[in-house]
């Protein structure tokens, strides 16, 4: 308001003058008035844009909570059914159950979530199979396109692969739908997804 009143002011030509030689200019009224007028403006201005921004806020903050709270869920059923299969594989033979793919998704899909790699010996290792069956798995997963491989640049050696992203949104559905209670809506599920 103090630089909308100085405006006035210079508008009059009143550098140095009294405000009562100012009540006479009779652009005053009128400059005083949109001045009034700019000010209550931007005050609207400001608090709707910090009520959108609030809002919005709090729009992304909820959405990014679901967004975690599905991810931890997810991969919280990943990670259970990994340790039921392991834990099934020490009481019975191992051959009664085998499925290295499963293996191989579930270990790949727990190692996305917390951001590891893994390298085919190690995706092998987590199966619970020989490299030479592993790798057969391997090539069978990546040919249905689940899994890719690429290099290692610093080590030749080395092949790390991961899931696409079709089995990455595939497996979350699948562990989604596992929650689902009778009775229950199939969308419901999928929301967690």
């Amino acid at each position: 308001m103090a630089r909308a009143q100085s405006v006035v002011e210079v508008g009059c030509g009143a550098v140095g003058a009294t405000s009562a030689d100012l009540s006479e200019c009779p652009a005053q009224g009128r400059l005083s008035g949109l001045a009034s007028e700019l000010e209550a403006l931007v005050g609207d201005v400001r608090s709707r844009l910090a009520s959108t921004s609030i809002d919005g806020a709090i729009d992304a903050a909820d959405q990014a909570r679901t967004a975690f709270n599905a991810e931890e869920l997810t991969l919280g059923i990943a990670k259970k059914l990994y340790r039921d299969r392991r834990r099934r594989a020490e009481m019975f033979d191992a051959d009664l159950f085998g499925e290295p793919a499963w293996d191989m998704l579930l270990d790949l899909f727990i190692a996305a979530c917390e951001d590891r790699q893994v390298s085919t010996t190690s995706a092998c290792i987590g199966a619970n199979v020989p490299v030479a069956t592993g790798l057969r798995w391997i090539q069978l997963l990546e040919n249905q396109g689940l899994i890719a491989r690429r290099a290692d640049p610093r080590d030749a050696r080395r092949v790390w692969i991961s899931l696409t992203a079709s089995a990455r949104r595939r497996l979350r559905t699948y562990f989604a739908s596992s929650l689902q209670q009778p009775g229950r809506p199939a969308n419901a599920a999928g929301a967690a997804a």
